[in-house]
């Protein structure tokens, strides 16, 4: 009776087949549909925008009428993104402008862009595909 069983070939199985595992459940995880947003103020005073929701808490430095790279909002996701605007460029607490907010949904397959625009009567929004 042979004792001796070949291992060789499972050593290389299992490893390849994990790798292979992960990339299928990293590749579903970024096939999301997301929107990318685009920032600009027009706001005297307003040095970032605090976006907060379904995951993501990032603060956005703002540069006085020229549009600035957003972050990537998920669409179809449960809850909606708030939107704040600050009073200091790194979002500090107790920074936010009286007034200035808004909230922030989406439903659809499409992804494209967001233009934010920030005035200092609030945020308003224009979507491009």
């Amino acid at each position: 009776m042979n004792r001796e069983i070949p291992c060789g070939n499972v050593r290389t199985i299992v490893p390849t087949a994990l790798l292979l595992l992960a990339l299928m459940v990293s590749s579903s995880a970024q096939a999301e549909p997301v929107i990318s947003t685009r920032i600009t103020s027009h706001a005297h005073g307003a040095f970032a925008v605090l976006v907060v929701g379904n995951g993501l808490k990032t603060c956005v430095s703002l540069i006085y009428n020229k549009p600035v790279l957003g972050p990537d909002l998920k669409l179809n996701t449960p809850n909606d993104y708030q939107l704040y605007a600050m009073s200091t460029v790194n979002c500090q607490p107790g920074t936010g402008m009286a007034g200035l907010y808004g909230t922030l949904g989406f439903q659809g397959s499409n992804s494209g862009t967001l233009d934010i625009s920030l005035s200092n009567s609030g945020f308003s929004y224009r979507a491009y595909h």
